[in-house]
């Protein structure tokens, strides 16, 4: 019957240990799934800001491909004119020189 009681009250101790161990591990499990739902959190935060970002980034691509089309257009321009004024400018000496030749000629008809 001794026996019986030891066994008992060892028992009944070890119950409270276990309920005791059983509590922490709960409020552990408690304190860990609160960092994991940070963590998930934190990484939805942050997938979304990635998608924000590549969203920007198509746009300014799509921005930037608008500006160089247009970059080149004028740089078409420009070119296109150069070629104008090169031309121009030939053709003003080309009139310059034939001033002078005239000159030359009204110059020697008066003096005839």
């Amino acid at each position: 019957m001794q026996n019986l009681k030891k066994w008992r009250r060892k028992e009944q101790v070890l119950k409270e240990e276990a309920k005791r161990e059983l509590e922490k591990v709960k409020e552990q499990l408690k304190v860990v799934t609160e960092e994991k739902n940070k963590l998930e959190q934190w990484h939805k935060d942050e997938e979304e800001k990635n998608i924000l970002q590549n969203q920007e980034l198509e746009v300014k691509g799509v921005k930037n491909l608008q500006l160089t089309q247009q970059l080149q257009s004028v740089n078409a321009h420009i070119e296109h004119c150069h070629q104008v004024c090169a031309k121009v400018h030939t053709l003003e000496g080309a009139y310059l020189f034939l001033v002078r030749i005239l000159k030359k000629v009204i110059d020697k008809a008066s003096l005839q």
